[in-house]
């Protein structure tokens, strides 16, 4: 069972025992006598209610204890020709990988799990409604996150900073680059998922670049290791850290009850 559906089942169990009762039409008094009534039950069947939700906290742990969760070796392989090292803390979603990619130069790769696997889900709609929002999903489908690369000059403290995004058929698509002028200061704030050069002029967008100029950047990007394979690999990571994060909250969940 998949950690969505895990999650799912959960939020519908709680759901169904915080569900409200609404009675309409009713006069002053008999609605104070109906709240009374209600709030005296539900502090009695707090208990009850207690035991049903430990009951449920137990089984899913059961079940995703008999499946494993482990990095596939495809992405194993990855880590171990690539030469990138994982920097990841238990309980953040921020991923960082780093490499020597030349002399007094370190290539830094930042993503965030739970942009990787948190697909968008509430323009679904009615089923009356989804040809309204057919071109939205299909674009939401096509787009899963951003990806940050930085490349770190240790020479000078500086950086040159790529956001890309990650995309389902393209991989990693250029959005934009920039230099940073205090790679020091800015890959501390990376490493805390701050990408704060968001709010000064970012470069322009590089599709509005020159071809030649679009053409040799992505073969440069190439050539630090910026491919499809690392994009496979942030998905696969991605999806491996997640559901290890949330068996870790789901543990902690039932200890707490």
């Amino acid at each position: 069972m998949s950690s969505r559906l895990l999650s799912n089942t959960l939020r519908r169990s709680a759901l169904h025992l915080a569900k409200p009762v609404v009675f309409r039409g009713a006069s002053f008094a008999l609605a104070n006598t109906v709240r009374t009534s209600i709030s005296a039950q539900r502090f009695l069947s707090t208990p009850s209610s207690e035991s049903n939700l430990k009951k449920v906290l137990e089984s899913e742990l059961q079940e995703i204890a008999d499946i494993s969760n482990k990095l596939d070796e495809e992405s194993q392989s990855f880590i171990k020709d690539s030469g990138f090292e994982i920097i990841q803390q238990d309980g953040s979603v921020v991923v960082q990988l780093t490499k020597q990619s030349g002399d007094n130069e370190v290539l830094h790769v930042f993503f965030d799990v739970d942009d990787v696997t948190n697909i968008p889900n509430e323009m679904a709609g009615e089923e009356g409604e989804q040809d309204g929002f057919e071109g939205e999903l299909e674009a939401i489908d096509e787009l899963l996150c951003n990806a940050r690369v930085i490349v770190e000059n240790k020479a000078n403290n500086t950086a040159l900073f790529v956001n890309l995004f990650l995309e389902n058929e393209a991989g990693l698509v250029v959005d934009h680059f920039n230099v940073q002028q205090n790679a020091t200061q800015f890959l501390e704030n990376a490493s805390k998922g701050d990408f704060s050069e968001l709010v000064h002029y970012g470069g322009p967008s590089f599709s509005m670049l020159d071809e030649s100029l679009q053409i040799t950047f992505e073969e440069y990007l190439e050539s630090k290791g910026i491919n499809s394979e690392l994009a496979d690999f942030i998905t696969s990571y991605s999806e491996y850290k997640e559901e290890k994060e949330y068996r870790k909250w789901l543990g902690d969940v039932k200890t707490f009850f």
